[in-house]
């Protein structure tokens, strides 16, 4: 409005704040308060009405970090209170012009001097309280800007963390991918030699049957030649004595053999089934560690909304548990084929402890007919002497083909003799061989099972870590609620403590 107008409602107080709102208003809509979050836009008043209200407060933290939403909080006060300083002092500047044309209408010719005084004194008194009132807002602008420069930095640092946080997550991911990738292979080998050991029992159990057969094929040719050669009876009886000592001795070296296999057995199976029961007590701990877990993620979802990063880090826990449960199940199955396994050795050793005992009737059952073929054997003796008595003529003639046969006799048997020490020895390395494999892969599950007790110790230890760093942060982002809460009343009290007229308070109060 020109100066020469008179204001409307110069005495009435809603006049002025009509007016005034009419000159602050179109300046204020050209200012950028328009907020962009990515997912909607806060309109001018909805901004400006709930900027100081607690439940805006809670919103604006929820949408975007602190640091960020301190800093458009305090562009914005800024470019209000600049905005109502200029109006400010232009309001005083066209009151003070409107009665210096008052009283000049008045007392033109009386006050022109005094008049002027008063105005240059009143202009200097303006431009001091301007300076004075400019210097303020620097100071508080610098004051301003030293807050906003410390929670950008603090906002940088907890995001360098987070970043370094996440780097090691993932380098101690990998490191304990190649670890079960490794145990993977080991686990295969061991299964191969496993296999192996069982192919070569069973090539040893048929080389024993073989040898079985083989040497019941030569006792019945040393019957047949019993048969036709009478001198040689006494001989052949010797050689049957002595083939019965020696399976004697065979017997009970390989009954102390087994008995020893079997204790052994035993002993690991027990083994085995302590371990079992500590990884299922393992399995309930870890079980009732992530009940506890979900428990309290439950009550922090219920006590009240949180931030995106926050958000963020509970996805990446909640992932984190599901790969916990992941490598739970995994460990469960692998139980379950161990347990499998152990059935299964303790059936294969069941049944070849029922094969050896077998194999002892069976030469319990060779023993007794043997003894009853001595008996009868000494009892066709005394007939036969009665016979060699009348024969003794006949014997003669067929003494050199006696000596023949004898020799060829002693010659296969001294051959066979051969073979089956060489064969004894054979079996001998062979059963060393499998007692030095059996204690290798011992030696190796147990160390596996020792990596594996410590790894599953890491990961306690691990999520320990992550559960006081995650309260930490959660004290800090309090801590930081208290702080732009603290900045919100300082803001107020800013807007609050400017040195404005009673209409601009109230239009003030009205735009709040």
């Amino acid at each position: 409005k020109s100066l020469n107008e008179p204001l409307a409602g110069e005495g009435d107080d809603r006049g002025r704040g009509g007016w005034m709102s009419n000159l602050v208003n179109p300046k204020i809509k050209n200012v950028p308060f328009h907020l962009k979050t990515g997912k909607e836009i806060l309109l001018n008043n909805f901004f400006l009405k709930n900027s100081f209200h607690s439940k805006f407060q809670i919103f604006l933290f929820d949408l975007f970090p602190p640091p960020l939403e301190t800093c458009r909080v305090i562009h914005s006060t800024a470019a209000i209170i600049n905005i109502l300083k200029l109006e400010h002092f232009n309001i005083e500047m066209i009151y003070f012009f409107q009665k210096v044309r008052h009283q000049k209408k008045v007392k033109l010719d009386s006050s022109l001097i005094a008049h002027s005084e008063v105005t240059s004194r009143l202009i200097k008194d303006l431009q001091v309280k301007v300076k004075g009132a400019k210097e303020k807002a620097k100071r508080k602008m610098d004051h301003i800007n030293r807050i906003t420069c410390s929670l950008r930095i603090c906002f940088i640092t907890l995001l360098s963390v987070a970043i370094n946080e996440a780097t090691q997550l993932r380098a101690e991911r990998t490191h304990l991918e190649k670890q079960t990738r490794a145990l993977q292979a080991k686990c295969n080998e061991l299964e191969a030699e496993k296999y192996e050991a069982i192919v070569r029992a069973r090539n040893s159990m048929q080389l024993l049957e073989d040898a079985n057969l083989q040497r019941n094929k030569a006792l019945l040719e040393d019957k047949q030649k019993q048969e036709e050669i009478e001198k040689m009876k006494e001989t052949v009886s010797q050689i049957v004595q002595d083939a019965a000592v020696r399976t004697k001795k065979v017997i009970i070296n390989t009954r102390k053999q087994y008995n020893v296999q079997i204790s052994q057995l035993t002993e690991e199976l027990s083994a085995l089934q302590m371990q079992c029961a500590e990884k299922q007590d393992q399995i309930e701990r870890a079980i009732r560690e992530k009940k506890a877990v979900e428990e309290e993620l439950e009550k922090i979802y219920r006590e009240g909304r949180i931030n995106e990063n926050d958000y963020r880090k509970l996805e990446e826990m909640h992932q984190r548990c599901l790969v916990a449960e992941r490598s739970k199940d995994d460990l469960q199955l692998r139980l379950k084929t161990a347990e499998n396994k152990i059935k299964q050795l303790e059936i294969n050793s069941s049944e070849e402890i029922s094969r050896c005992q077998e194999t002892i009737q069976k030469l319990q059952n060779i023993l007794e007919s043997e003894r009853e073929n001595c008996g009868f054997v000494n009892e066709q003796r005394l007939k036969l002497q009665q016979e060699n008595e009348e024969l003794q003529k006949q014997t003669e003639d067929l003494r050199k083909s006696a000596l023949e046969a004898q020799k060829k006799a002693k010659l296969k048997i001294s051959t066979m003799e051969h073979e089956f020490s060489i064969k004894e020895h054979g079996f001998e390395v062979q059963l060393r061989e499998m007692e030095d494999s059996n204690r290798n892969s011992t030696v190796e599950l147990r160390h596996l099972l020792a990596t594996t007790q410590k790894a599953a110790n890491r990961w306690k230890e691990e999520t320990k870590k992550l559960t006081e760093s995650a309260e930490i942060r959660i004290s800090n982002l309090n801590q930081l609620d208290i702080v732009n809460m603290v900045l919100t009343i300082k803001v107020e009290r800013l807007l609050l403590n400017n040195k404005t007229p009673g209409f601009l308070a109230g239009s003030l109060r009205n735009f709040v």
